[in-house]
């Protein structure tokens, strides 16, 4: 005779492994501290990346519109203002990865106790299944 509750149970943890599963026991292979601090240097390096390339760029219409403008003071305030904006812009892009990827290690770790939970209440079952059947289970 089927289970109703077995059935419910292997298509619940089938259906997480499929989906979001793998990701998840991914994540949660990492230490918290570890998966947080990865990911969030790695933001600010392409964050860093993407800034340097949008400053080149300006520099370079700078340069290209007018040379007889361009005075040492006006080059140091462009100067000051990218590096102000960067460290800005570094601190709450830096914030926000912290954030984003602290919460997304704490849901796939939450997520992947649950499968667990699931993964032993069908052994359960399959060990009364057994028991009531006067089968042994070996470990």
């Amino acid at each position: 005779m089927i289970d109703k509750r077995k059935v419910q149970l292997l298509t619940k943890l089938s259906m997480y492994e499929k989906n979001e599963g793998k990701e998840d026991i991914k994540v949660s292979d990492y230490y918290r501290k570890d998966y947080i601090s990865y990911n969030v240097i790695a933001q600010l390096l392409w964050m860093t990346l993407a800034y340097v390339m949008i400053w080149a760029l300006v520099a370079l219409i700078i340069l290209q519109g007018s040379k007889e403008n361009l005075d040492l003071t006006l080059m140091i305030i462009l100067g000051l203002l990218a590096l102000g904006g960067y460290l800005i812009l570094l601190l709450v892009y830096g914030i926000g990865s912290y954030q984003f990827y602290s919460k997304k290690h704490a849901r796939a770790r939450h997520r992947v106790k649950q499968y667990n939970n699931g993964l032993i209440r069908l052994l359960r079952i399959y060990e009364r299944e057994n028991k009531g059947n006067g089968k042994r289970t070996e470990n």
